[in-house]
């Protein structure tokens, strides 16, 4: 069956108004264009940060170059499952990899760009589509400037192939398209499949808002296919202008090409629970239960909350503060909720006041799944585990984005009208559309990933070292050093992407995959990634480095290390609720920083295989 017409809320408002079916509007001969022009509009930012990474020399490094490197094992070792996580699991499926692989193998590493601007680019183009369905002209230019906005304030994003990252604007897609369901637009429903397990799979602080709003959507369509072939629908024409949709239900159609997307694209999770001993799933189960940490709990999801939806709007600024010391977000006072509470309700009761016309019930639908999105999100953040870094909830800028536009377009389908259609002025509208285009994509150029030191890092000694390592054999890599293995990992998956025989040891299997793990091979060689301080043990134990990277001088580094120390002695006092000793002033911590941002140092050392 074909899914209803949209309903535009400038269409007869006055036959609407005295509770007669609303006529579906004429399909106007630019409408498509508009709609084009509108995802032109939207993808702007994206495009811009892609031309500027192209001049880039960017390099994976850290969790991105784990991506990397399991991307690239398609389709020779097939993941099973998703990212690895730090608390002992996987994240719940491959789909990340799969939307990577074929730009790597085309361009090497800037494909990971290349496939998260592409992803995002579909994201935004299927959400400016939703809004043209649900709105016609005034939510497409309304929803359209929403999403720059947002696009604005996640402009060091929109590249970043990282999944906390590339996951928050397929998540805006799966909310309008649970929303359109709810609006018996059953033609959606797979694109909510396919939304709700991109963000599920590649990030499992996103799986109880998919298994609700989309388990939700899902149930309500086979209800509504159920009772329609039943004869149980009850919709009266002549008081209800959707009478025709609820009557006729959702197709079996689309219920079969949903079940069968869901079937195709979560077969290798699946393949994991039955084929892997402890699967994949068990390991989650059992984080769950013991976490490492504990949860982040009511008040730090209180404050996610409030900060992301409330009056400080920091999907329009991009501000986020943060806890010096934990660096998880801080809330804002409750009094920031009152103008957004005041728009919702002042746009929900117009709305149920209008609620004759199909337009502002639609309103009020979206408004509902909205809510529920923030009041599922809120109950994830209170089961994160340990501290709520911002990484882990920049999806709630979405849903303060839609709450803010949700009331509005409530407000707008619900107040009162003359006869005459209200429709925006279209030069007006453009032209705001184009200065908010233009903003968006000037934050974007600005804020495209650039070489980073991690990145100029790892290329500079992976290129040094390449002529010494060619002739090696089998090589089993280890990370040495007190800090984390950004440049370690970026290094392993550098030397497995140009073709050199590197393994990891067992310690390091789950984290790069088994199949990049030693196990029974013969190693020739150990090569040694040693950071921070292991380079001077390395050193002192008379040992050469293949090749070395420090942008410190040895006496900067001894200033730096001084005054490193200083400022974790000071952190530690702090946090035991002790007077601080030694306090660092102003000076100290501007020179502290301005060394911390130059301080990357590595060295390649080649020793005996054991």
């Amino acid at each position: 069956m074909t899914s209803p017409a949209p309903t535009s809320p400038d269409a007869a408002p006055d036959a609407a108004a005295e509770g007669a079916p609303t006529p579906t509007p004429p399909v106007r001969p630019h409408r498509r264009r508009e709609v084009a022009v509108a995802a032109a509009v939207a993808v702007v930012p994206v495009l811009v940060a892609l031309v500027h990474a192209a001049g880039q020399s960017w390099l994976p490094t850290a969790d991105n170059a784990l991506i990397e490197l399991r991307s690239l094992d398609i389709p020779t070792h097939v993941p099973l499952v998703g990212v690895y996580s730090r608390f002992g699991f996987h994240h719940p499926g491959p789909i990340l990899f799969f939307v990577n692989t074929l730009p790597l193998h085309l361009i090497g590493p800037k494909g990971l760009l290349l496939a998260t601007g592409l992803t995002n680019a579909a994201a935004l183009v299927g959400t400016v589509v939703v809004f043209d369905r649900r709105g016609g002209r005034p939510l497409l230019l309304a929803g359209t400037a929403v999403l720059l906005l947002t696009e604005r304030a996640l402009a060091g994003q929109l590249l970043d192939p990282w999944n906390p990252w590339v996951t928050t604007l397929p998540f805006a897609l799966l909310v309008v398209a649970v929303w359109s369901v709810w609006c018996r637009d059953w033609v959606l429903l797979p694109v909510a499949a396919v939304a709700g397990t991109y963000v599920a799979q590649a990030h499992l602080g996103f799986a109880l808002l998919v298994a609700t709003l989309g388990g939700a959507s899902f149930a309500f369509a086979l209800w509504s296919w159920w009772r329609a072939r039943r004869g149980h629908a009850g919709a009266d024409p002549d008081t209800d202008p959707d009478a025709d949709a609820v009557r006729a239900g959702c197709s079996g159609r689309v219920l079969l090409v949903t079940i069968g997307v869901l079937a195709v694209l979560w077969a290798l999770p699946v393949a994991d629970v039955l084929t892997q001993h402890p699967n994949n799933v068990n390991l989650i189960r059992q984080s769950l239960q013991h976490p490492e940490q504990p949860p982040a709990g009511p008040g730090q999801a209180t404050d996610v909350l409030v900060h992301g939806v409330g009056a400080s709007v920091p999907w329009i600024t991009g501000a986020e503060e943060v806890e010096p010391f934990s660096n998880r977000v801080l809330g804002a006072g409750a009094w920031t909720l009152l103008p957004l509470l005041a728009a919702v309700a002042a746009g929900a009761v117009l709305a149920v006041r209008a609620r004759a016309r199909p337009a502002a019930r639609d309103a009020l639908r979206f408004q509902a799944v909205v809510g529920a999105a923030a009041v599922v999100g809120w109950v994830s953040v209170v089961r994160i585990t340990g501290n709520a870094y911002p990484y882990l909830v920049r999806w709630m800028w979405v849903i303060g984005a839609f709450a803010w536009l949700s009331a509005a377009w409530s407000a707008f389908t619900g107040w009162p009208r003359r006869p005459r259609p209200v429709t925006p002025p279209l030069g007006v509208a453009a032209a705001v559309l184009a200065v908010l285009g233009v903003l968006a994509g000037i934050a974007a150029y600005q804020a495209a990933l650039p070489a980073t030191a991690d990145a100029v890092a790892t290329r500079s000694v992976v290129d040094q070292a390449m002529g010494d390592l060619a002739g090696r054999g089998t090589l089993a890599v280890r990370h040495e050093g007190t800090d984390l293995a950004e440049i370690p990992q970026g290094v392993f998956a550098e030397l497995d992407r140009r073709g050199l025989p590197v393994f990891v040891t067992a310690d390091d299997a789950f984290v790069a995959g088994e199949h990049h793990a030693l196990g029974d091979r013969r190693a020739d060689a150990t090569l040694v990634v040693a950071t921070s301080d292991a380079v001077d043990f390395h050193l002192r134990a008379g040992e050469t480095p293949i090749a070395s990277y420090d942008r410190l001088t040895p006496d900067e580094r001894i200033e730096y290390l001084a005054l490193a120390a200083r400022a974790a002695a000071g952190y530690g006092q702090a946090t035991r609720g002790e007077p601080i000793t030694d306090p660092m002033n102003e000076a100290d911590t501007a020179r502290v920083r301005d060394l911390a941002s130059r301080a990357t140092r590595v060295s390649l050392f080649v020793e005996p295989a054991p």
